[in-house]
């Protein structure tokens, strides 16, 4: 007979735990209670915001600005250049150089101008140029222009030095491969004749001109010269003018070309060294749209500067709608040829000659005082 199974019934497994049903309604509570808290605080906002009458708190931009504005530093304000001349018999002890500086420092000069080399060809600082050793172009009362630049900077004075860029008889006559020549190119060319005492010039289109500047413009800048002007940057007067030999070798090249060429490769060898190329002219050179075949008003460096000396201007001159009498004050010329010129060269600043005081006037030009 066939075995019998006995069922057993589990009831138990269908039947629910009381505490599991409490605790699912507990937190089932405390759910919509925190959905009911949550809607309570979002409906005032969202019915505004809906209904476009959204007032909460927005950032203040004006007074964000302003703070921003108050925290950032404050641009310092560029004071105008004010210049002076100083005379090389001013600095030939270690106390004329401390003292100079010093009373340049009290009068607010920002910019002060030596001249290094005069239109002789003579050096008056202690140059290592080699060429310049050789040709005896080293003056014996050359400054120590070091101490004079690193008091300068003490006082936050910057240094420009002036150079006779093509009137330098000493290094034309020691080197004929840097002079203008004569007629073929045998001899050296001479503004008058050896028994009035004539003398040689630099010739602008001679690489060794080019590379004897170059170099005295680059040393200066390293000892930290700021500012190189250069004067007698121009063709002289004199005899034969039609027999000057600049060794041209295209009738491209003109006597303009060969100058600015000549200025333009100093400006970038003393931008590379952080400093800036000038040049000074007198009236005599810039009054006719061409002296010696050249406009000088033309020539362009990164700055241009117009003295106004009254020796370099003759009376009867006409500047405009002014007639300079025999009169006249250095003051009144000053401010008429900076009126004149400025109208011609642009961003031009004119001081008076060196040597003096140099005072600044409103429009920013300067004159003598």
């Amino acid at each position: 007979m066939a075995k019998r199974y006995k069922i057993k019934r589990y009831n138990k497994i269908y039947r629910t735990d009381r505490r599991a049903i409490a605790r699912r309604v507990v937190l089932w509570v405390a759910g919509l209670a925190v959905l009911a808290f949550i809607g309570y605080c979002a409906y005032g906002p969202v019915v505004n915001f809906l209904s476009g009458k959204y007032s909460g708190s927005k950032p203040d931009l004006s007074k964000s600005s302003s703070a921003a504005s108050s925290s950032a530093e404050k641009p310092v304000e560029k004071k105008d250049d004010s210049y002076r001349s100083v005379d090389r018999s001013q600095l030939a002890t270690p106390q004329q150089i401390s003292d100079t500086v010093a009373g340049l420092a009290d009068a607010g000069v920002t910019r002060v101008l030596i001249e290094l080399k005069d239109d002789s060809g003579m050096l008056y600082y202690r140059s290592q140029n080699q060429q310049a050793s050789a040709a005896g172009a080293i003056s014996d009362q050359a400054v120590d222009l070091d101490a004079f630049i690193a008091a300068c900077k003490e006082k936050d004075i910057q240094v420009a030095a002036v150079l006779s860029a093509l009137k330098d008889p000493l290094m034309a006559g020691y080197d004929k491969s840097s002079a203008i020549l004569y007629g073929d190119g045998s001899y050296i060319w001479l503004d008058d004749t050896a028994a009035n005492g004539g003398k040689p010039w630099l010739n602008p289109n001679a690489g060794s001109t080019r590379q004897y500047l170059q170099s005295l413009c680059t040393e200066l800048c390293e000892k930290g010269v700021s500012e190189i002007v250069l004067k007698d940057a121009v063709y002289p007067n004199g005899l034969s003018q039609s027999m000057m030999n600049f060794g041209f070798t295209s009738a491209s090249q003109t006597k303009q070309s060969a100058l600015q060429d000549l200025i333009q490769q100093l400006q970038t060898a003393v931008g590379e060294k952080g400093g800036i190329l000038s040049l000074v002219y007198d009236n005599q050179w810039l009054y006719e749209d061409s002296v010696n075949e050249v406009n000088y008003k033309a020539l362009t460096a990164d700055r241009f500067y117009l003295d106004t000396a009254l020796s370099t201007v003759e009376t009867g001159t006409v500047l405009g709608d002014y007639t300079v009498s025999s009169g006249a004050t250095q003051q009144e010329v000053s401010q008429k040829l900076y009126d004149y010129y400025q109208q011609k060269i642009p961003g031009v600043i004119a001081f008076g000659p060196q040597g003096t005081s140099i005072t600044q006037q409103t429009k920013g030009q300067f004159y003598n005082s």
